[in-house]
């Protein structure tokens, strides 16, 4: 069994369509838990909408300690007590088997601390249709599915973190650590390139962000 953790706002117009595409799994999950920041007020009749569009699957929403996403993600790991646990963004969405493929080779290499798949950005036309592009090897955790020990053994996302440099650090003290990882031939996530798209809005700040955290590592290592 295995958990999704999403952070979102609940009233965030692209919840529903990431909530479908986890619903049209082969492999569906036990629960999805949609953490949003502290405060935020959470509609009841969302939450029951939610759970009956997703087939009758979980759907819990809880509130992070502090604001941002590194809270919301480690608040959600935190809560997970199924054997996995996956992550998806807002604005993107799962293809069919991207949890049954990553499931089961997990189950056949126990070594295997997670699985990632191939993505491809899309985005959609004037007549409703989805555009996509050319796939690509990633390990964003929206394309990953994780043991729950991993992040028992390797720490959650570190909360010093920027937006733009919190999956690379985690990463890159996971790979020092020795985490153990494959990356599948199937393209399991079309990513959703948006104008509110934070990497789009703050291009300058996410390059200079993540360079500055390449270097910091480097240097890390060096050590």
């Amino acid at each position: 069994m295995y958990s999704v953790v999403i952070a979102s706002r609940v009233d965030d117009p692209l919840l529903p369509d990431a909530v479908a595409s986890i619903a049209a799994q082969t492999r569906r999950p036990a629960s999805i838990r949609v953490v949003c920041n502290p405060g935020e007020p959470i509609d009841t009749g969302w939450v029951a909408r939610a759970t009956r569009a997703a087939g009758g699957i979980d759907i819990d929403v809880l509130r992070s300690d502090a604001s941002g996403m590194v809270s919301a993600l480690n608040h959600g790991i935190g809560t997970c007590s199924t054997r996995y646990v996956a992550f998806l963004d807002t604005d993107d969405v799962w293809l069919p088997e991207k949890q049954e493929r990553q499931l089961d080779a997990l189950a056949a290499d126990p070594r295997l601390d997670a699985v990632s798949c191939r993505a491809a950005n899309f985005h959609i036309s004037d007549d409703g249709s989805h555009v996509v592009g050319e796939p690509t090897t990633a390990t964003m955790f929206t394309c990953t599915t994780f043991r729950r020990e991993a992040f028992d053994a390797y720490g959650l996302i570190d909360g010093d973190t920027t937006h733009f440099t919190w999956l690379y650090r985690w990463w890159g003290r996971a790979h020092d650590l020795g985490i153990t990882s494959s990356c599948l031939d199937y393209v399991g996530l079309h990513r959703r390139l948006h104008t509110g798209n934070s990497w789009t809005l703050e291009r300058t700040r996410a390059h200079r962000d993540l360079l500055a955290e390449i270097r910091a590592h480097a240097r890390r290592r060096r050590a």
